[in-house]
C-alpha cells in the first residue's frame, strides 16, 4: 500500500478500461476520498462528486492531486481511500476503480531489490 505524507500532495491515479480491456475516455470521472474515525463513521475528505483531471496525451487515464491535511486528526498509519468512477461513452457502463493510502507523520523507509550478476542485491534506504 503507497504511503502519503501528511501536508503533503499524493496524487491518486486511475486508468479506465472498456469490456475489451482497452483503455477509454470515461464521461464524468468522479473522485471521493473517505476514511474512517475511531468510532467507525465515515470522514469524507473530498466530496463525492469531485472531478478526476485527463492525463495530457494519455488515454483513459486519470488523476486527481490531494493535499493531506496539516491538522490530520485521523491517527498515524490510518487509511484514505479513493473511490473513482466514469461511464463508458459507447456503452454506458460505469466503470469503478479504488485505491488506498496509509497516511503517515514521516517518510518511511524504503527497499528497493535489483538483479546483479551474483544473483539479486537488496538495498535498504532510511
Amino acid at each position: 500500500m503507497p504511503f502519503g505524507i501528511i501536508g503533503q500532495n499524493y496524487t491518486f491515479h486511475t486508468l479506465f478500461v472498456d469490456s475489451q480491456n482497452n483503455p477509454t475516455p470515461v464521461d464524468n470521472p468522479e473522485i471521493e476520498v473517505y476514511t474512517f474515525d475511531k468510532q467507525g463513521t465515515k470522514v469524507t475528505l473530498v466530496a463525492a462528486g469531485t472531478a478526476l483531471s485527463a492525463v495530457p496525451n494519455t488515454v483513459g487515464e486519470y488523476i486527481y492531486l490531494w493535499t493531506i491535511p496539516q491538522g490530520w486528526t485521523h491517527g498515524v498509519g490510518v487509511p484514505a481511500t479513493a473511490f473513482m468512477k466514469g461511464t463508458d461513452p459507447n456503452d454506458g457502463s460505469i466503470s469503478i476503480s479504488e485505491e488506498t493510502v496509509t497516511v503517515t507523520d514521516s517518510p518511511v523507509g524504503w527497499v528497493g531489490m535489483k538483479v546483479g550478476q551474483a544473483g539479486i542485491v537488496s538495498r535498504f534506504l532510511k
